[in-house]
């Protein structure tokens, strides 16, 4: 017999809420990726677009590394 009394639990509720969040952040960060490459692609500066591609590359994958790293713990 399966105890579904496990998943109302208030902790695996918390859990799971936790994992939604850092999966739509992760989906947000995505979506200033895409943005700021597009962003480059109209703007014509060198320097601070470099910059700023190089930044969203780093948001993004620290929020996917943040919630494989959260799915392994949780």
């Amino acid at each position: 017999m399966v105890d579904f009394s496990l998943l109302l639990q208030p902790t695996f509720l918390l859990k799971l809420v936790f994992l939604i969040v850092l999966f739509l952040y992760s989906i947000f960060t995505l979506v200033v990726l895409h943005q700021v490459r597009v962003m480059n692609a109209v703007v014509q500066e060198t320097h601070s677009s470099t910059i700023l591609a190089i930044v969203a590359g780093i948001n993004f994958l620290a929020a996917v590394s943040l919630f494989i790293y959260a799915i392994a713990i949780l």
